[in-house]
């Protein structure tokens, strides 16, 4: 059984939609070989291939993935982070991913971390570098990457703090909550923080944010 649950309604829709692509359920024997017509497991991959996505274990799309001359790269990219935290695996892939020469295999990867959550800390870095594409999709995916990671993403805070003025406005709040997110480790981000709400009109819930670092509690209104 599947259940959805409404978390809220924005105040300017006229009603609850939900949009479902596919739904893929399966399961498969601990016993199941990979795919043999996708390639061999790759070496050092656990046990995670026992988990699939549209019928196919994880080290099919990495064994794919890894060709730089596959023409579905970005979608096998892309297939690897629906994956979620199981696709801890391929986090390698994905940060050599992150320095393709291709836009669109940037993307794909970037896209792929900011489902992996905290268990893909080890591409910290990487995405710390990508804040500075030249492409704005990637540093977008890139900076929610690292709002995911939480604490994790405390590497990146000196790259995020530039993020702050990024030359595309809607990139920048983004970058702040992901300070936000990073917690008290980032109290050396507030002063940007201070700066770019007065510069950029980002809004009284930056203030939030800024309480979120300080590790003060939200003010109560009733």
């Amino acid at each position: 059984m599947l259940s959805f649950v409404c978390a809220g309604k924005d105040s300017r829709s006229a009603g609850y939609n939900i949009g479902i692509n596919d739904v893929v359920l399966a399961k498969v024997s601990t016993a199941e070989p990979p795919d043999a017509a996708l390639g061999e497991e790759p070496k050092n991959l656990g046990s995670s291939w026992q988990v699939t996505y549209r019928g196919r274990p994880l080290s099919s799309y990495v064994t794919k993935g890894k060709d730089p001359a596959e023409v579905d790269r970005p979608e096998l990219l892309r297939a690897i982070g629906s994956f979620g935290a199981d696709a801890t695996p391929a986090i390698e892939l994905l940060v050599e991913a992150l320095a393709d020469s291709s836009a669109s295999v940037r993307a794909a990867a970037a896209w792929a971390l900011t489902q992996t959550g905290p268990r893909g800390a080890t591409a910290v870095p990487a995405l710390a570098k990508a804040l500075s594409d030249p492409v704005l999709r990637v540093r977008g995916l890139a900076t929610i990457s690292l709002k995911n990671m939480g604490p994790k993403a405390a590497p990146a805070i000196t790259k995020l703090i530039p993020a702050l003025n990024d030359s595309v406005s809607y990139l920048r709040a983004p970058a702040a909550v992901a300070l936000g997110e990073i917690g008290p480790a980032a109290k050396d981000a507030i002063p940007a923080l201070e700066e770019a709400i007065q510069a950029h009109r980002l809004g009284s819930g930056m203030r939030e944010i800024i309480r979120k670092i300080e590790g003060r509690p939200s003010p109560t209104l009733f």
